[in-house]
């Protein structure tokens, strides 16, 4: 069961992570476009 739930926390984060990437990379564009563009 605990091999289970650490495998399932590994896919949670990894696509955490994965939206992370996403998120903040349209946000760190967005920011740096109101900022400096």
């Amino acid at each position: 069961v605990i091999s289970h739930l650490k495998l399932l926390v590994q896919v949670i984060l990894l696509r955490v992570r994965w939206i992370e990437a996403e998120v903040g990379t349209h946000l760190l564009e967005s920011v740096a476009y109101r900022d400096f563009g």
